[in-house]
């Protein structure tokens, strides 16, 4: 199920035809933060060797890959929902299997870094390497890696990799590491201190901002679980900036945990702070409300939902989640750990992307009618279990204004 959202000149979208990660994000019509919702679960492998759960990202090509154990899964094929192993790790890399942090894919595609966990390294692994035909066994001779702490990670650019970690003792840091530096000696010097807590999420707006923010209050008079600042690389160009007394607070959410940015700018948070009772959903803040908050100084209200969407697509209202933003297809993804639920921002049943659902979009889905083929696109399987039928007409009539 491959989906554009509605919006003025989108029309149906390939995988591959984004010339940059945001280059939709100034297009006018309805906003997926508000249509985010109609999901469809996953088929993810179980979790592996050494492993709770697993940790994902989207290739640049618009498949997601995943990790867990010793195993990098691809998907099949975009929007297929479905996996297979794409290379293994050698275990003597990572102590015989990964509790793993992260994966996150290089904007340029060329890269990716495994975060293996805590007290394991982190592996950079080129990219080119994944093959779901012949799955590689990778070991010290085909990637790099790092010994160096971590929490969460994103690419700031095709070579730096900022890094967040914590020992609970001290306040948390993001360190920024040169991936092209020697292993032996790795350039990954500090660039923000001071965190007052557990570390959290780290993400990187389309206006070169990074975002991260206190994932667990520890320190008394410091910044509360949940807090989001942005901070422009320009603060830690001489010295390391400090979260607490610099950068501009975005506001308050969940525990700052698992961040990520999709297509427009609207910016994921995950995990929960269950002491003030904000847990049990993948939080959503708009994208305006990230852009005034830098621009005035005026933090989200995170109780005003034209702002600050909470989504549970598991239902138990005790989850906690992460998120993964693919920006090929401009959809999202919220992990449990060991469920993933995908949901677009699309219109469900708008198969001609005209922004109504009307007769020839009927006429598309009749058109797809029956199982869908083993490889492409197929679009009118709303329900994404391979099979056009009863329940993506039901779908696609409740969606129903030509």
């Amino acid at each position: 199920m491959f989906k554009c959202r509605c919006a003025r000149g989108c029309g149906l979208l390939v995988p591959g035809v984004l010339a940059s990660m945001f280059a939709l994000s100034s297009r006018a019509g309805a906003e997926a933060f508000e249509t985010y919702g109609s999901f469809v679960e996953l088929s993810v492998p179980a979790p592996g060797a050494g492993s709770f759960f697993l940790v994902g990202d989207a290739l640049t090509d618009g498949r997601l890959i995943a990790l867990t154990g010793l195993d990098v899964f691809v998907e099949t094929s975009v929007g297929a929902g479905a996996f297979a192993v794409g290379a293994s790790l050698d275990g003597a890399l990572v102590g015989g299997g990964t509790d793993p942090a992260f994966v996150r894919v290089s904007p340029d595609g060329a890269k990716i870094a495994i975060g293996a966990g805590a007290g394991k390294p982190i592996i950079i692994v080129d990219s080119a390497m994944l093959d779901a035909a012949a799955p590689p066994l990778l070991t010290a001779g085909d990637v790099t890696v790092f010994n160096v702490e971590h929490f969460d990670a994103v690419w700031m650019d095709a070579g730096h990799l900022a890094i967040a970690t914590s020992d609970f003792v001290s306040p948390s840091i993001v360190t920024l590491l040169d991936t092209e530096s020697d292993p032996a000696a790795p350039d990954n010097s500090v660039i923000l201190l001071g965190i007052g807590g557990g570390s959290g999420g780290l993400a990187l707006l389309p206006t070169g901002e990074l975002v991260t923010g206190n994932g667990f209050d520890i320190f008394a008079g410091g910044s509360e679980t949940g807090t989001l600042k942005a901070f422009d690389p320009a603060l830690w160009a001489t010295t390391p900036a400090d979260f607490e007394t610099q950068g501009v607070a975005l506001g308050e959410l969940l525990s700052a945990a698992n961040l990520c940015v999709d297509v427009d700018g609207n910016l994921m948070v995950g995990g929960g702070d269950f002491d003030e009772g904000d847990a049990g959903a993948l939080g959503i803040v708009r994208a305006q409300a990230i852009q005034t908050a830098i621009s005035s100084g005026t933090p989200f209200d995170a109780m005003d939902p034209s702002q600050v969407r909470r989504l549970d697509p598991e239902g138990s209202g005790f989850s906690f989640y992460s998120s993964i933003c693919n920006r090929v297809t401009g959809e999202i993804v919220a992990s449990t750990g060991t469920r993933w639920f995908r949901t677009s921002g699309a219109i469900a049943g708008d198969l001609d992307a005209d922004c109504n659902v009307g007769a020839s979009d009927l006429a598309l889905l009749l058109g797809m009618w029956g199982n869908c083929p083993l490889e492409g696109a197929c679009h009118a399987d709303l329900e994404g279990d391979g099979n056009v039928g009863a329940g993506d007409l039901a779908m696609l009539l409740g969606s129903w204004a030509p």
